[in-house]
Order: structure tokens, then sequence, then C-alpha cells
């Protein structure tokens, strides 16, 4: 078995310090604010700001059972573009988590997930017929076709009322 690189572990190490203190940096944001769209708000313009990573924040609606999108990072060029070719406002998009494995994990089950972004616009699309046949246009677009996400459950008060899609770096690979 080869030896590791050295290089390369220190690439890695110094892209997950910039990740902890980028954490850090919105968390001690956001402590003392009280308002939810406010902290929502802050993380999401922190997110745009730093050109590095993709911040989702989605939440379930009043009945529980399907999702929407509360604010996003992703670049509003590639959303506008998105929304032209889907016919539908990503703010007006509603999703039932229940027919998409990957979310249903999340808020279902609590579980934190990696997962391909591909796969996710496909679990989230295959079950609206009229989107099915965008689905490789919509990955070209926003240029995530071999990118991938890390979805984790939003809590408030110990419950979960959504989740946080935030995007992935290739640190897996690394540890």
């Amino acid at each position: 078995m080869p030896a590791p690189d050295r290089g390369q572990d220190e690439d890695a190490l110094d892209k997950l310090m910039d990740i902890i203190h980028f954490t850090e940096e919105i968390a001690a944001k956001i402590t003392p604010l009280q308002d939810e769209e406010t902290i929502y708000r802050t993380v999401v313009d922190d997110f745009r700001k730093s050109n590095k990573y993709n911040l989702t924040i989605l939440k379930l609606t009043d009945d529980r059972n399907r999702l929407y999108v509360v604010e996003t990072a992703i670049k509003s060029h590639l959303i506008k573009t998105a929304e032209k070719v889907v016919g539908i406002r990503m703010k007006d998009f509603i999703i039932d988590y229940r027919t998409c494995d990957t979310y249903r994990r999340v808020i279902v089950d609590g579980e934190t997930i990696q997962q391909e972004y591909r796969k996710i616009v496909e679990e989230v699309l295959t079950n609206i017929p009229s989107l099915q046949r965008m689905i490789g246009q919509l990955i070209k677009i926003l240029r995530v076709k071999d990118k991938y996400n890390v979805l984790t459950p939003l809590r408030s008060r110990g419950e979960i009322i959504g989740l946080l899609e935030i995007s992935s770096t290739d640190l897996v690979e690394h540890f």
C-alpha cells in the first residue's frame, strides 16, 4: 500500500480548519439573535459571501408532510435559470419528503446524510411527472453533476422542523 501523500493530507487538514472557523464565525453571529428569519438570513448570507459552500434551508409545512425552501445560498442566476426551465419559483415549490428517501431519512429518522446532489434532484423530481424529463437539464444548470451535499435535521427545542442541505467538500475522502 502506498504511503499517504503528506501534501494532500496537509491540504485536507487546512480545508477542515477553514470549515471549522467558518462555522464558528457563523455560530458567534447567530447566537445573540432571537428572530428565526434573521438567523436564517444571516447564515445564508455568510454562506453566499464565502463563495465556497452552498446551503439551502428547508422547513416543514404546518401539516408536517411537506418541505419548502426558506432560504438558499445557491447563486441567484442559477436559481432564476432553473425556475424558468421548470416554470415554478423555488419559493413556491413544495416537496413531499415522504416520497424522497433522502429527505425522509433526515426528517423521520433524524439522520445526517451525505448524498450526491444529483440523486437528491432525481428523488424529488421523479415523483412529479411534469418535471421528470427536466432532471438532466436541472443538474446541468445547477452545476451539481459530481457534487455532494450533507443533509442534517434542523431542530428547534429538540423537535425536527426542517433540514439543512449543505454542499459537501471532498474531505470525506481524507477522513
